[in-house]
């Protein structure tokens, strides 16, 4: 499908989605690849590009302190405050993950071992993580 082009820019633009390999485009201009004789092109889709995960909306309440931090590292890192908020809950699963099979992880190690020293140390090991130091 083709639509007019912004007003004072000419031409038209494409909105199909194209399924191209990337390599099919070296040498070859934007405005050639589209079949509707388009001056650009609104999307190109590679078939190798993955599917963005479907994002669900969620409203969060944030501490004032801890919204000027995301809104400082939003602006040091030149991206959104969702963005810095999205990626702070996803290092912070994975250290959860990260922190558990280490647990589990002493645990099989203190059930398996025979050296008293060896499970005093484990047992130390273990109680520190559950209850802090």
């Amino acid at each position: 499908m083709s639509i007019p082009a912004p007003s004072g820019t000419g031409g038209i633009i494409c909105t199909d989605v194209h399924r191209i390999k990337p390599t099919s485009l070296v040498g070859i201009e934007a405005d050639s690849i589209c079949c509707r004789g388009a001056l650009w092109c609104g999307l190109v889709y590679y078939a190798a590009m993955a599917d963005p995960e479907k994002a669900v909306r969620q409203s969060v309440s944030l501490p004032s302190g801890v919204a000027r931090r995301v809104q400082a590292l939003a602006k040091r890192r030149r991206t959104s405050a969702n963005r810095v908020i999205v990626e702070l809950i996803e290092t912070g699963l994975e250290a959860r993950e990260r922190e558990k099979r280490t647990f589990f992880e002493l645990a099989d190690r203190l059930a398996h071992s025979s050296d008293a020293s060896e499970q005093r140390h484990l047992k130390e090991e273990l109680a520190r993580m559950t209850f802090g130091d």
